[in-house]
């Protein structure tokens, strides 16, 4: 891809695992709009499981397509923070991503097959002194600034390199049957899974669906179509299979933990 493509637009989305009780992500904003007060800043999510790159790399590949050319995408869910670990910028297509390489980025550049990655070295672009633990601040929210604002472009940011891989869980598929695991929630309780719509059954009638030892009540086109408190499974606006309760909260109800196995049998 030719990087001249690249045309920031101004917007910055922010993914992470730091909650909503703290300040960090005020002052990751704080960091942005004192290099780039045009920035347009979008939260994806804070609310990732804590140090869970899988989740961040689901929710990141999810997301980040649905947003328009240029816009750079600042994503920490970063477990080995102030250790040897390289950050990177990633050119994806017409967009960019600043993260630590700890495979956050690599579904979203799977799925793309038209990127370039390079390691983050730039110093002078940081906020110093670098704290060893929180480099959201020092290092990647200026950074993300300075792409934003045009300051640089991603080769500016130092050599091209190869970037750490992660494999998603991949569900498993056998004759009439698919086993699969819980990757995420929702703010309803929501329950997300790795099985796609295309591994599924034309014919969903029959399907018999377990989560974890509980068994699920029926398979539905739409929330709607069950009564309150009935557990349901339906394909959601990712396109995967979700695991639902009516007017309530499933991971709650079931009592649902991240990575719990899922089976689907017809």
């Amino acid at each position: 891809m030719n990087e001249l493509a690249y045309s920031p637009s101004g917007i910055i989305t922010i993914l992470t695992d730091f909650g909503l009780l703290d300040p960090y992500v005020a002052i990751m904003k704080g960091v942005i709009y004192s290099r780039f007060s045009k920035a347009t800043l979008v939260d994806i999510t804070h609310l990732i499981a804590p140090q869970n790159i899988v989740q961040g790399a689901f929710t990141l590949g999810n997301t980040a397509p649905w947003f328009p050319s240029g816009t750079v995408h600042l994503a920490v869910v970063d477990p080995g923070v102030g250790t040897a670990r390289r950050s990177l910028v990633a050119l994806v297509r017409d967009q960019i991503v600043v993260a630590p390489d700890n495979g956050l980025v690599w579904p979203l550049l799977e799925a793309s097959q038209d990127w370039h990655c390079y390691a983050l070295t730039r110093i002078d672009l940081f906020s110093g002194p670098v704290s060893p633990t929180f480099h959201g601040r020092d290092v990647f929210a200026p950074v993300a600034a300075a792409l934003a604002s045009g300051a640089v472009q991603p080769r500016d940011c130092g050599p091209e390199i190869d970037p750490e891989q992660l494999r998603l869980p991949e569900p498993q598929v056998g004759e009439q049957l698919l086993e699969g695991e819980v990757v995420g929630f929702d703010h309803y309780g929501n329950i997300f899974t790795n099985i796609c719509d295309t591994h599924l059954p034309v014919a969903r009638g029959r399907l018999e669906i377990v989560v974890a030892g509980r068994r699920v009540d029926r398979y539905v086109r739409t929330y709607g179509e069950a009564k309150s408190g009935v557990v349901i499974a339906l394909v959601n606006s990712f396109g995967t299979l979700e695991i639902a309760c009516a007017q309530g909260n499933a991971k709650e109800t079931l009592g649902i933990n991240l990575g719990e196995p899922v089976h689907v049998h017809w």
